[in-house]
This record gives C-alpha cells, structure tokens and sequence, in this order.
C-alpha cells in the first residue's frame, strides 16, 4: 500500500513566490476596500498611506504640511528679513501585526490540483478577510469622538448636538449645505470654539460627462437609510448633477450616487451590520480594534427618541495610515494533523487613525488645529 502523500509535499516553499501571493493578497483586499479611492501617498488624499518597512517600531509619526501664514516681504524688503520654514502637523499613529491563516477541510491532498484549488479559494478568504477588518477599523475610528459635528432639524436649525435630533430630522440638501459651508468656511460652536476649515481632496474623475478632468471636491460617505432619504429630497432632485449609468462607473467611488452642485461626491456606502463594515448608527456595537482596545460610544450620537446615523463629510487628511508594503505569506505543510492539511496564513504591520495632530509646543497647542479632527466632519441624521 502507498505511503500517504503529506500535505508539504504540496506547500509552496519558493520566498518569490510566497511574496507574490502576499502581493495579490493585498491587491484585491485594497481594491475591493470601501476606502480604495480615498488612499494615496500626498497630503490631498483623504487617507494619507506611508510604507513601513517591516514594521520595525509600533509608533509611526505621520504628518501633513501646516498652512503657511506670514505676512511675508513688501516692496523692496529684503527676502532674507522674512526665511520662514515649511511647518507640519504631526501625529504618533500606532500599528501591530495583523494575521490570519486558513486550514484546509480535506484530510489529504490527493493532487495537485486540489491544492492549487484550496490556494486559490484561500487566498481569496484572505483578501476579503483582510478588507473587512481594515475597513471596520477605519469606519470605526473615523466615526468616534468627533470633534466636528453637524445635526440639521428639518426646519433648518443647526447645531452640534445630536440630542436635538428628534423623528423627522432625516437627511437632505439642508444637511448637504451647512455640511459644506461648515468645512469650507470653518465654524464656531455654541460653546465658543472655533473650528477650521476643511481642506478639499483632489480627485482624478477621469472621463465623466465627455471629460478627463482633476477635480477638488468633498467627498460624502453615507449610510444606506440617509442615501435614500436623500434621494426623496425633492430639493437635491432638482440641483444635483445628473449622470447616466455609464457616468456613475466613471466616478472614483463604489457606490457613487452623484455629485451635488459641483462640490461633494456623493457616496452610497450602506449601514454597519453584522456581515460588513459601512457607517455607523448610535446602535452600532462596540468594535474591539487590533490593539484590542474598544472602540465604543457611538450612541452618543442617537437624538431624542430616535436612532441616527453618522454621515462623513471627508477631506484631505481625513485618516493616516501606515502599512507594510508586502505582507509576509506562508504555507505549512507539516505541523497541522500529522502533515495531512494544510495551512496557509498571512500577517502584515498595519495601522491606522483618523489625524487629529497633536501640537508639541505651547504656541501649536493654541492653534486652531491643535486636538482636532483634520479632515473629516460627522453629519448625523435621524432614522426611520
């Protein structure tokens, strides 16, 4: 009787060949993500990406660049009086190793091709397993505490308080507007603080209505109930920009619903629920993060007797987010039961935040950027 063939006799073992499964793992998992048009290595991305190599230390510092505002030189003032230096917005971002791994069901791999089946099929749960928790991570950190708030009742009052959201309050082209004139003017709240303006994004939209053109908008993340409030709105029905099926796909964004007034794109990401991430309501469960802290106190955000919904009005610098560039990818053939299954696992340093620098010095504490949320502004809406 012949010896059983173990499972290593099927694992890959060749490192170029491992890296480039790791390198596909982390392809699909990035374009399918929900953020995949939002990353980029420039500070006009709304999610500011940075390579680690290896993940060598926990603690990443991220920045953007700080506006320059001086009175610079007049008439024939010497440049040399005025050398100001380029300033920038630092924040500690702290990253881990996320990993997974898959076992094989078959108690022996009879061929190769039933291997080179369960490699596919697995690296296939592997990327999806990896978008999921990165985008949970990312909608979850993005929707806590946010320092911008903006709650529009019906009749048009706007506050900061979600609490003044009562039945009625849903979203609509009221929400829309004092969502854009608040991240494009700055605002200051009824307790007295100020807080500034929101930085556009820069988007490639490509061929959309005939034109390849580069754009600087705001991008609009809603959930599924505000989306088709939204699209009852007789208001945004009137002013919104119309794009035919074939305009839609041409758009940066899964999901793309249309663009208002030729200043926010508007996005159509669905509720968090238990199969997948989306935005959040103040009913949304706590998220346990990576590091195994809880993410939680998104029902500060429910109104007066009714479940809402936390809307992102994004910009540049929304979110930082350090990764290792490729993912270390492995194939055990020999340790799980006996050597007859197989098991393929993933790991990758990853990180992520929503940036809210931190000023190191008394004079950056007391700017208006200082502990607050860069580029992203909550816009809760009421549920019904």
């Amino acid at each position: 009787m012949p010896g059983l063939i173990k499972a290593d006799a099927f694992a890959e073992k060749d490192p170029k060949v491992l890296s480039q499964h790791g390198k596909d793992i982390l392809i699909a998992a990035t374009r399918a993500s929900a953020f995949a048009s939002t990353r980029g290595t420039g500070d006009s991305a709304i999610i500011k990406t940075k390579e680690e190599s290896g993940g060598k230390s926990t603690i990443v510092v991220m920045s953007l660049l700080a506006p320059l505002r001086t009175m610079g030189v007049r008439g024939n003032e010497m440049l040399d009086n005025v050398q100001d230096k380029l300033k920038r917005m630092f924040m500690d971002v702290r990253g881990t190793v996320i990993a997974e791994s898959v076992i094989s069901d078959n108690e022996k791999m009879l061929s190769r091709s039933s291997w080179e089946t369960f490699r596919k099929d697995t690296k296939s749960t592997l990327s999806e397993w990896r978008k999921w928790i990165t985008d949970c991570e990312i909608y979850a950190k993005l929707s806590r505490d946010c320092t911008k708030i903006t709650v529009v009742k019906a009749d048009g009052t706007i506050s900061e308080t979600p609490t003044d959201i009562a039945k009625g309050d849903m979203f609509g082209t009221l929400a829309l507007d004092a969502a854009y004139d608040r991240a494009k003017n700055g605002y200051t709240d009824a307790a007295g603080k100020r807080h500034p303006k929101m930085k556009p994004t820069r988007i490639e939209v490509g061929e959309v209505k005939g034109q390849v053109t580069e754009i600087e908008m705001f991008v609009m993340f809603l959930g599924g109930k505000s989306a088709e409030s939204l699209q009852r709105d007789p208001v945004y029905l009137q002013k919104k920009t119309a794009l035919s099926d074939k305009d839609k796909e041409k758009l940066p964004f899964a999901g793309g619903i249309g663009i208002y007034e030729d200043k926010i794109i508007l996005v159509d990401k669905g509720t968090w629920n238990e199969e997948d991430a989306g935005i959040v309501t103040s009913a949304t469960p706590d998220w346990i993060d990576v590091h195994g802290q809880t993410i939680s106190g998104f029902n500060q955000y429910k109104g007066t007797g009714v479940d809402t919904e936390v809307n992102l009005l994004l910009g540049a610098g929304a979110g930082v987010e350090p990764f290792e560039k490729v993912p270390d990818y492995e194939e055990d053939g020999k340790t799980i039961d006996s050597g007859r299954k197989l098991k393929c696992f993933i790991d990758q340093f990853w990180g992520f935040d929503k940036f809210r620098p931190q000023g190191k010095t008394v004079a950056e504490k007391e700017l208006s950027w200082h502990d607050e949320d860069y580029g992203v502004m909550a816009v809760v809406s009421a549920i019904e």
